[in-house]
């Protein structure tokens, strides 16, 4: 056990860290628009319970737990009667990154001390793209936070001292892993890393063979629990819109996470710590000093970030799964973090420490700001506004893959409360082409079928129907835009700068 003062001094550290990481995750919480794989989220979200498990154990397992957590946070918000802001919806994620941040600061304050700890959790913030992931209604603040628990969880069953001990961290790393799998498949990846350390811990006389057989049996538990998860695996897995990746795409993710040039004090800063770290770990020691808190805690930052993108990669490549993205790979951030602190810690004096410190601070905080309140889709005007203006008696059309806005107008109308009646969702497209969902309300045609959408009744004479037209290629749109020219008379058209569509008023004049 710690002795009393130094507990005192760890609730201290704890304390300023949570609240250093509120004040950045809050900040600009609610500024920019729901984008649409937030509304995605909150619209299947709002779904009955069986209709979410139909749909996330089918093709949407990803972010299984999030979308049911967002589930009773949004009948807890429902309940209070407050409505559904970017705001109130982007909460939870906010105290996952919490979490995250206070998990990471105690796996550094294990390994490094106090300051290595605060230094490794600074820079962690330093990621803009960290703090604009986590700060989206999505599951990326909980997968830091799993991700961060289990390396944490681990760290800690190889360092117990008894069997209760060693039994109820591979508890919370089961659980870790678990619920990092079902928060974000890509957790299976830096699971594969954690394998391959302990196997390495097992391999080196750090554990015992039966140390290392609980271990091996409770991710082997993880992984069968994990097998609900499959069919969605195989269905998503190879979905188009992933961007392709290569060597050098990967080799640019830091950059594009830090958002700076090579040149920049906070690059500099984070790769000077990574080279004295690799300095110390290859320079020779005598005895146990082979050993030392600081080389661990860096080649296990360094394994953190190289391991998972290696083998996401090579299942990129060889079995064609589009799953490398540098926002999927973005826990990895955690692992440079913890290498560069674990660097600049291994100078090992207490006035460097501090002085490190104070330096961190000073490169880091400019960088904080640069991810906070940001939308991904950045439109001028939130979320769709005009659908205030959208009559009872009137339809509204959206087309396939129309930049989301789909997810986002239902979103709209649904955080508002607007009193917009709209006829039960009678159509397919793209995700929701297997959703089925009975509840949506707006109407989304698939392509831009003229029979179809006449067919089900949106195209009769006297009624109005507003259309949501991507601002890109109308090329799909042509038949619909040819049909309406010579059936219907263009009431009203609303576009501004910044928004992914326009969108126009038709009346129907006849057949």
């Amino acid at each position: 056990m710690n002795p009393p003062h130094k507990a005192r001094t760890s609730w201290w550290w704890s304390l300023l860290v949570a609240i250093a990481a509120t004040l950045i995750i809050f900040r600009g919480l609610g500024v920019g628009s729901i984008w649409s794989d937030e509304a995605f989220s909150v619209e299947l979200a709002k779904q009955s319970l069986g209709q979410m498990l139909r749909v996330t154990l089918s093709v949407e397992g990803n972010m299984f737990v999030y979308y049911f957590l967002m589930h009773f946070w949004l009948a807890v918000l429902h309940a209070l009667h407050i409505r559904w802001s970017a705001f109130w919806v982007r909460v939870p994620s906010a105290l996952a990154f919490i979490m995250a941040s206070l998990t990471l600061w105690r796996l550094g304050d294990y390994l490094l001390g106090r300051i290595g700890g605060a230094v490794a959790v600074m820079l962690w913030w330093a990621f803009p793209w960290a703090v604009t992931y986590a700060q989206q209604a999505r599951s990326f603040a909980f997968l830091f936070w799993f991700a961060a628990l289990s390396f944490y969880a681990m760290v800690r069953l190889i360092d117990a001292q008894d069997d209760p001990s060693s039994q109820r961290w591979g508890f919370l790393y089961g659980l870790a892993t678990l619920f990092g799998v079902y928060s974000f498949l890509d957790m299976v990846f830096y699971t594969m890393a954690q394998l391959l350390w302990m196997t390495w811990a097992w391999r080196a006389g750090r554990i015992n063979s039966h140390r290392y057989q609980l271990y091996g049996a409770i991710v082997a538990g993880a992984a069968f629990l994990s097998l609900p998860l499959v069919p969605s695996i195989l269905h998503g897995g190879q979905v188009s819109w992933v961007p392709l990746q290569t060597l050098p795409d990967i080799l640019r993710y830091p950059n594009a996470w830090i958002k700076t040039p090579p040149q920049s004090p906070i690059t500099v800063f984070i790769v000077l710590g990574v080279s004295i770290g690799i300095v110390n770990a290859l320079t020779p020691r005598k005895g146990h000093e082979t050993h030392t808190p600081m080389r661990r805690a860096f080649w296990l930052g360094l394994s953190w970030l190289i391991v998972p993108l290696l083998l996401e990669y090579l299942v990129f490549t060889y079995l064609h799964f589009h799953i490398l993205d540098a926002v999927y790979a973005l826990p990895a951030t955690m692992g440079i973090a913890l290498s560069s602190a674990a660097g600049w810690l291994s100078l090992r004096s207490v006035p460097v420490s501090w002085a490190v410190l104070v330096a961190t601070f000073i490169v880091a905080l400019p960088q904080w700001p640069r991810g906070q309140g940001i939308s991904l889709e950045n439109w001028r005007t939130p979320v769709l506004t005009w659908a205030k203006g959208v009559k009872p008696d009137q339809s509204i059309v959206a087309f396939d893959n129309t930049s989301g806005v789909q997810y986002t107008l239902q979103y709209f109308i649904d955080a508002h409360h607007l009193p917009i009646t709209i006829r039960p969702y009678p159509g397919h497209f793209t995700w929701t082409e297997y959703i089925k969902l009975n509840t949506k309300g707006a109407y989304f045609a698939r392509a831009v079928s003229v029979p179809a959408l006449r067919q089900d009744g949106i195209l009769l004479a006297g009624h109005q129907v507003w259309f949501a037209f991507a601002e890109g290629p109308m090329g799909q749109a042509r038949p619909l835009l040819t049909w309406l020219s010579h059936h219907a008379v263009l009431k009203e058209r609303l576009s501004e700068k910044g928004w992914p569509v326009g969108f126009q008023l038709y009346q129907i004049t006849g057949r």
